[in-house]
């Protein structure tokens, strides 16, 4: 089943980014999720992190394991202790309540070791978590805040995504956001 929605596909500034016609697919159906989600630009990592903005020890690397049985799926995002990466800014509306991604926790995870943020233009930072796991695993659905941010009518622009490895060194592939197309 597929629909279009938006995402933004280009690392301009938020007020200025320019939207673009997004497909969305039902990619965690296998994993008992039938929602439709659209992917965050670059999240696959397959070539590389383009659009993204990595600081510390952040950087992609091999990976043979294919997620969601689609195509080519050879490269993740890893992030050693105290890395950050930081998503291209994406197109949001009220919808998109929750976002969702594979990660699993290397090393030296302690608690929950790994941050997701959504930073809106407005100064609004909504924060989730995501549990260690020995091995690559869906992430739990991490809320975007957007009734925090006050979306409330057509498209709004967030920032980007922040993604901290908290603690320990964590791995991160097919990033993807779900405008609640249910």
């Amino acid at each position: 089943m597929m629909a279009v929605g938006c995402a933004c596909l280009a690392a301009a500034p938020a007020a200025h980014a320019a939207c673009a016609d997004q497909p969305f697919d039902t990619v965690f159906a296998g994993y008992g999720d039938t929602g439709l989600y659209a992917p965050i630009a670059g999240g696959d990592f397959e070539s590389g992190a383009a659009g993204w903005t990595l600081t510390g020890d952040a950087r992609v690397a091999a990976d043979p394991v294919n997620h969601l049985g689609r195509g080519a799926d050879a490269f993740a995002l890893q992030l050693g202790p105290g890395a950050v990466a930081r998503t291209p800014p994406f197109c949001m509306t009220k919808d998109f309540r929750t976002a969702r991604m594979f990660a699993r926790a290397l090393s030296g995870v302690r608690g929950k070791g790994l941050r997701v943020e959504f930073v809106y233009p407005n100064g609004v930072v909504a924060a989730a978590s995501v549990p260690a796991t020995p091995g690559w695993q869906v992430s739990p659905l991490l809320r975007t805040g957007v009734a925090r941010a006050g979306l409330t009518r057509g498209r709004e622009t967030v920032a980007f995504a922040r993604i901290t490895a908290v603690s320990g060194t964590w791995q991160i592939d097919d990033v993807y956001v779900d405008p609640r197309m249910r």
